[in-house]
């Protein structure tokens, strides 16, 4: 006897080996799925909304369209840093007369949307006026991801307004 190694011929390495493998995967999934954990799946269904502003007026309109992921109450969603202008390239963000600015906001981003007395102007005259409106929509309630969600600024007698309607 030489007292050196001798290897194992009839395939028993080889199971070995792959119960071994089979140890080092299993040990993995119970560490990474312990009691408790949550995997997070992507979400199911629609994950944004369609936001529509509609300008039926021959005026130029400050939209004053407003967005929060956080916000649950028309008091925290009507701040500055909520404002949103990018449907807007303009240096100050306008609606153009007759003119319609569609995107799209996700659904994290939109727990609440709304808009708070939006502004109408004559750009030559320098005339015009705000809608008494401050439209509050908070989603899961008023609105769900998928659907879209708009607002329609018009002319009224005495005036002017913007209304919300949603579709699916």
């Amino acid at each position: 006897m030489s007292g050196a190694p001798v290897a194992a011929t009839d395939g028993r390495a080889r199971r070995l080996a792959w119960t071994g493998t089979a140890a080092v995967l299993l040990a993995a999934v119970l560490v990474l799925v312990q009691p408790g954990c949550i995997i997070n799946a992507p979400p199911a269904g629609p994950t944004r909304i369609t936001v529509e502003l509609v300008n039926t007026t021959g005026l130029v309109v400050d939209a004053n369209f407003f967005r929060s992921g956080t916000a649950a109450d028309a008091g925290a969603l009507f701040v500055g840093s909520n404002i949103f202008t990018g449907y807007s390239t303009s240096p100050i963000p306008t609606l153009g007369s007759n003119a319609t600015a569609r995107f799209e906001v996700d659904c994290d981003a939109a727990r609440s949307i709304g808009v708070r007395l939006p502004v109408f102007v004559n750009p030559i005259t320098l005339t015009g006026g705000q809608a008494p409106q401050t439209l509050f929509l908070l989603r899961d309630g008023d609105f769900r991801c998928g659907q879209r969600v708009t607002f329609t600024y018009s002319a009224v007698e005495g005036g002017f307004a913007v209304a919300v309607s949603v579709a699916d």
